[in-house]
């Protein structure tokens, strides 16, 4: 459920929000407007399928994956009739690679002062310094940094102490670490179009923001995100993460097993959609289907109770290590939720339920959306746009007249931008002192 808003009225800004999904074979794109900070107005979407631009979750062909995020624009910018032409997103990131750290960080004051904000951000530079040395030799780097907590002279709390008098400050911090090239890769691509982009966060931090209510995030949760190539499962506690795993596989996986029965991919796709389960008990009828054969084009027989003998096996594959290390949270935590394209396989949820004490359901992000929104938009496979677009909205008017980057990621895209203009001018950077 939406967290409470300022009742206070704020101008609608001339540009709409516009959130960009990089997903395992296709980029999507949306547009909404918020009028008066309040549920959110979607004006339309685009997506293009770029199979072999992406893998993972993450961009293999920064060039392609920019051209298509100029095509897409133009396309959503004549979709939804703006008169503007559509020139900055919001993105996310995240992919095979991706792993959470712990890191603790702490300060003497030698006097008793107040605890200024320049503190706490030298306090997240470390953070992310100790985070880079540790894993520079594992190609790892920073995607994003989150406080947890903080003990001020012993005493512990949650919120930034700002303007608190010390003497010793510890905070505590969880990082979101991945390949470099899930960073690189995705600003590359940006910096290859001509789209600004504003900000990007990790898929996780935005899923939370957008499907949790209060009541989820006191008792704690577990976030599964089933998508194409990758499945990635978030533990939230106490208000923040403690936990995140990526398993590299996905719904694609699924569909390549359905094929191998002898038919097209997309059939073996429509199939799993449409017919296939993840439960044989919810089979009322067991129904046979006619499926043309790729090797000679007659028409062969399959049967629904089969799709699920197909799909079963492999969804074991892929929720045996998440419900593993699920297994070792059920103290902490009293509910799960689902998200992303493949949570809509029927039976899912029975599935988990089967395989868990927890509470599981379907991830809501409906009470974000305005009462007019089309029904399509509420489907998982958006949980990740309307949550971008949702943080879009808080940092669109949080930054309207200062726009901080604490994060570094839109320096990095300037930095890049620089270099692409360079080179396409003949003139060359050597940035290593090695031959």
């Amino acid at each position: 459920m939406r967290k409470s808003k300022s009742k206070e009225t704020r101008p609608t800004l001339s540009e709409p929000l516009v959130a960009i999904d990089l997903g395992s074979y296709s980029i999507k794109a949306i547009a909404a407007r918020c009028p008066n900070n309040t549920t959110l107005q979607i004006l339309g979407s685009e997506e293009i399928i770029r199979k072999n631009a992406m893998r993972h979750g993450q961009v293999i062909n920064t060039s392609e994956v920019g051209y298509a995020i100029s095509e897409l624009l133009t396309k959503l910018s004549n979709r939804i009739g703006s008169s503007l032409m559509l020139t900055s997103a919001f993105t996310t990131i995240g992919g095979r690679s991706m792993r959470m750290a712990r890191v603790p960080v702490k300060r003497m004051l030698g006097r008793k002062q107040p605890i200024r904000q320049s503190l706490l951000q030298d306090m997240e530079k470390e953070c992310r310094d100790k985070i880079d040395r540790n894993f520079k030799d594992k190609d790892l780097t920073t995607l994003a940094i989150e406080p947890i907590e903080f003990i001020v002279d012993g005493d512990l709390q949650y919120e930034p102490p700002i303007d608190k008098q010390a003497l010793r400050i510890e905070a505590t911090y969880i990082a979101f670490v991945g390949g470099t090239s899930i960073l690189e890769n995705a600003l590359g691509s940006f910096a290859r179009s001509p789209i600004t982009l504003e900000q990007v966060w990790v898929r996780p931090v935005v899923q939370a923001h957008v499907l949790l209510d209060d009541t989820l995030r006191q008792e704690g949760c577990a976030i599964i995100d089933f998508g194409d190539q990758t499945t990635t499962m978030s533990i939230y506690y106490n208000s923040h993460f403690i936990y995140s795993k990526v398993v590299p596989l996905g719904g694609y996986n699924i569909t390549r097993d359905i094929e191998q029965c002898g038919i097209s991919f997309n059939d073996a796709r429509k199939i799993k959609h449409q017919y296939g389960y993840a439960d044989k008990q919810l089979i009322k009828k067991d129904m046979t289907m006619l499926v043309r054969s790729v090797n000679d084009g007659s028409k062969m027989p399959l049967k629904l109770s089969e799709v699920a003998d197909m799909i079963i096996p492999r969804l074991d594959e892929i929720t045996a290590p998440l419900l593993l290390d699920l297994k070792q949270y059920e103290e902490y935590i009293s509910n799960v939720v689902i998200t992303g394209g493949g949570a809509r396989l029927q039976g899912l949820i029975s599935y988990l339920r089967q395989r868990t004490p927890l509470k599981v359901d379907f991830g809501k992000h409906y009470d974000w959306l305005a009462d007019d929104t089309p029904e399509q938009y509420e489907a998982p496979e958006y949980s990740t746009l309307i949550g971008t677009l949702a943080m879009a909205d808080d940092y669109r008017q949080n930054t309207t007249n200062e726009k901080p980057d604490p994060t570094g990621f839109i320096g990095l895209l300037v930095r890049i931008k620089k270099t692409l203009t360079n080179s396409q001018q003949g003139v060359i950077e050597f940035l290593s002192d090695n031959e």
